[in-house]
């Protein structure tokens, strides 16, 4: 689903993916403090809440391991499908109810399910949420109503050439399935609520990796308390063993038997656009490495989007690394092509940005790039108060403490680190550490490469 309005702030608030503070007063941040206070509720699943005591909503996120790069054969964006049937299992139509707003988006490695509320209703908005954790089954009404509504976001994305979301999709497909023709649509087109109601739950028990995320005026107790109301524990699936990270998902749901494809691989798909994915598995076992891969997927991103040689192509690419699997964390060079041709524009493009870290890298040097990164990691919580002065006026205003803490906690989903844990595996990290780790993992000679076409 998504909301522009609650996106967009994201730009005055994360600079490059990492927490910068506004200017005005900021909480530091100290070593050992990740900026959100934790419990763990009865029922094993993390709960995280960023107090804010004059915040205008009270914010409740559910993080789940349900992403596009994590489909399992055969069931194209069923992940996607779920993010929308499980909000109608409380609303037929809309995002809003009453007062409280609502929302969900599918990315790469993670489904999330947000819920805003004033403050006063917020118990109201923990038990929407808790409903929808909880659902057993679907209405068949309701699947066709959102199967029309995933299939129209085709509509608006693919012709502005935004298809890296459904090329990761079609790359589980394709690389991790095995297959030569993707159904982006056809999987949705073919989906049941029976068969949904069980990949559902053969998800939530293969794969727990739940994660609830509060933000606004109520006390971290209170939060913890809403999500422990009789039947509300009972919305979640049972805990893992361990903090799970959102891309642990691969070890136990959907049971992929087959070796993945590597090498070059040519698939077909039923979007209009061509796509190249050019990846990488890389070392994810520990926090230096998984700090290393994000902060070049960063800067690497920025290289791409600046290249003219792309914008003259009409090619748009970027880089991402939030899935990780038992064999590595997935490194995407994503590039969303005008014709097939010029795939080999855009490999060229991904070339020169790894080789761009060294010859012109960020800052002037590698060091000087990390010395930065550490201040913007290390710079705590902006004043709230000033950003909502700022946005005075637009809806977005009363989603600054929410989209803060969306970012927090992607990236800590995403790396199973904290915001601490980052900063202080960066602040270990050297320019040189970085460049061989670039030439080791994203040497062009490790590289895979899915190129998908249209049908026909």
């Amino acid at each position: 689903m998504g909301s522009m309005a609650f996106r967009s702030v994201a730009a005055a608030l994360v600079v490059a993916g990492t927490v910068a503070a506004a200017g005005g007063a900021a909480r530091p941040l100290v070593r050992g403090d990740d900026l959100l206070e934790r419990r763990s509720l009865s029922c094993g699943v993390p709960l995280a809440v960023l107090p804010v005591a004059d915040a205008p909503l009270e914010t409740f996120f559910a993080l789940l391991p349900l992403g596009m790069a994590h489909d399992d054969a055969g069931r194209t964006q069923w992940g996607h499908l779920l993010e929308h049937l499980l909000i109608r299992t409380t609303d037929a139509e809309g995002l809003a109810d009453g007062d409280i707003s609502f929302n969900g988006e599918t990315g790469d490695a993670t489904l999330r399910l947000d819920v805003h509320a004033p403050p006063a209703l917020a118990p109201q908005a923990a038990a929407k949420l808790s409903r929808w954790l909880a659902a057993e089954s679907f209405d068949p009404a309701a699947l066709e109503r959102e199967k029309g509504k995933v299939l129209a976001e085709f509509e608006t994305t693919v012709p502005a050439g935004y298809t890296h979301k459904w090329a990761t999709a079609a790359w589980a497909q394709a690389v991790r399935h095995g297959t030569d023709d993707v159904a982006l649509r056809g999987d949705v087109q073919a989906a049941t609520v029976e068969a949904l109601a069980e990949y559902w739950a053969a998800k939530r028990t293969r794969a727990p990796g739940l994660a609830l995320y509060a933000s606004g005026p109520l006390p971290t107790a209170k939060v913890a308390a809403l999500f422990e109301e009789p039947g509300a524990s009972a919305a979640a699936p049972p805990p893992a063993a361990a903090p799970p990270r959102a891309s642990d998902e691969a070890a136990g749901a959907g049971a992929v038997a087959k070796e993945w494809r590597r090498g070059e691989v040519t698939a077909r798909w039923d979007l209009a656009r061509p796509h190249v994915i050019e990846w990488y598995l890389v070392p994810d076992g520990d926090a230096a490495a998984r700090v290393t891969t994000l902060l070049l997927v960063q800067t690497l991103t920025q290289t791409l989007m600046s290249d003219p040689k792309l914008q003259q192509a009409r090619v748009i690419a970027l880089v991402s690394a939030d899935a990780a699997f038992p064999e590595g964390r997935l490194v995407q060079f994503s590039a969303s092509l005008p014709d097939a041709g010029a795939a080999a524009t855009a490999r060229a493009a991904f070339a020169r940005a790894r080789e761009r870290l060294t010859s012109a890298p960020p800052a002037g040097s590698l060091d000087r790039w990390l010395q930065q990164v550490r201040a913007e990691l290390s710079s705590g919580l902006p004043d709230f108060r000033r950003l909502r002065g700022q946005w005075a006026g637009r809806q977005q205003q009363q989603f600054v403490e929410a989209q803060l803490l969306l970012a927090l906690a992607l990236r800590e989903r995403s790396s199973g680190l904290s915001l601490a844990t980052m900063a202080a595996t960066a602040e270990q990290l050297t320019g040189g550490a970085v460049k061989k780790f670039r030439d080791e993992q994203l040497a062009a000679e490790r590289a895979n490469v899915l190129l998908l076409l249209p049908r026909g």
